[in-house]
Order: structure tokens, then sequence, then C-alpha cells
């Protein structure tokens, strides 16, 4: 199947080192790249192939619908994984059609 390349948007940046090993741990070959605001993570979907984007609810410089809009006009191939801290049913119904699952924020790889 080849590498798999995951872009994660994330203010939190400090986490990129136990996620990168995370990934490494589970067997398989992926290339993760880290973005620590929404213009970020926009410039590298438009430089950049990703099979898959995760991203926190809230971004310093955008909100998590703007944000997916964008992400899949410029990388509509990519899967998109919206990170959540507990049950928002209004912003589910905001964001659908744009996120293709949410995921607990403290979540495993294997649930990417």
């Amino acid at each position: 199947m080849g590498i798999q390349r995951l872009l994660f948007a994330d203010s939190k940046i400090e986490n990129s080192k136990d996620i990168e090993e995370a990934f490494a741990a589970s067997g398989n070959e992926w290339q993760v790249t880290f973005a620590a605001t929404a213009a970020q993570a926009l410039s590298e979907l438009k430089e950049n192939t990703y099979n898959a984007i995760v991203s926190e609810l809230s971004l310093p410089d955008m909100n998590a619908k703007e944000f997916m809009e964008q992400a899949s006009a410029v990388s509509p191939g990519s899967v998109r994984f919206m990170l959540s801290g507990g049950d928002n049913k209004e912003l589910g119904f905001k964001l659908s059609g744009l996120v293709h699952q949410f995921v607990p924020k403290a979540c495993k790889p294997e649930m990417l």
C-alpha cells in the first residue's frame, strides 16, 4: 500500500512526538506532518497530497467548519477526522458532509 500521509492540525504541537511514535509502532508506514494553525495546514494541503487530515475542533486562526470546508475543497480525496472532547450534536450537524468521522481526543492510532 505504500506510505500513508497524515496531516494533523492541532495547536497543541507539543504532543507531536508521542503521536509520531504511536504511528511508528502501529507497524504501518506513516508520514505524519503537524500544523499548529489552519493556515499552515491549508498551505500543506496545497503543496502535498495527504491520505487523511486530523483536526482539533478549534484552531487558533479558524473555526472547525471553516477549516473543514477549505480543506475539503483543497484536498477532496483526503479522509477528514475531527478530534472531539465530548458529545456535541449541534457541531456534528454543522460538520456533516465535511467530516468523515469524529474521534475522541484521546484516541489510539488504530482508530484512524
